[in-house]
C-alpha cells in the first residue's frame, strides 16, 4: 500500500467511516471510541509530517507511472539488483519488491 493510500485509510477511520465501503460506522463501533480516534489522528499527523519521514526515499508513497513501470521491468529483466533499482527510482527496496509482485515479475514472499 502506498503512503497516500495509508493516510486516506487512517483519515477515513478517524472520521468513523469504513474505508472499503464509505459507510458511516455505528456509534458503538470500536473505531468511534475517543482513545482510538485520538490515536488515529496522531498517526495521520505523523504520516503527513515531512520532518518525521525525511529519511524516506523521495518517491516513497507516490503513485507509479507507466514509464516507471516500464523502466522497472527492463531493469528487472536485465538482472539489476533490488537495491540498485530502489536507488534509481528513489523508492525503498520493499517498495520495489511490492511493485515487482504487482507487475507479475516475482512471486509474493520473495
Amino acid at each position: 500500500m502506498e503512503l497516500h493510500e495509508t493516510i486516506k485509510v487512517v483519515r477515513l477511520l478517524s472520521e468513523g467511516v469504513d474505508p472499503t465501503t464509505g459507510e458511516v460506522l455505528p456509534e458503538d463501533h470500536l473505531i468511534n471510541r475517543p482513545q482510538i480516534i485520538r490515536a488515529l489522528h496522531h498517526v495521520r499527523e505523523i504520516l503527513q509530517n515531512p520532518a518525521l519521514t525525511s529519511d524516506r526515499p523521495a518517491n516513497q508513497g507516490k503513485p507509479w507511472s507507466e514509464v516507471e513501470d516500464a523502466e522497472l521491468t527492463q531493469a528487472f529483466r536485465r538482472g539489476d539488483k533490488i537495491k540498485d533499482m530502489a536507488a534509481a527510482h528513489q523508492r525503498s527496496s520493499g517498495g520495489i519488491r511490492s511493485r515487482l509482485v504487482k507487475l507479475g515479475l516475482i512471486d509474493p514472499g520473495k
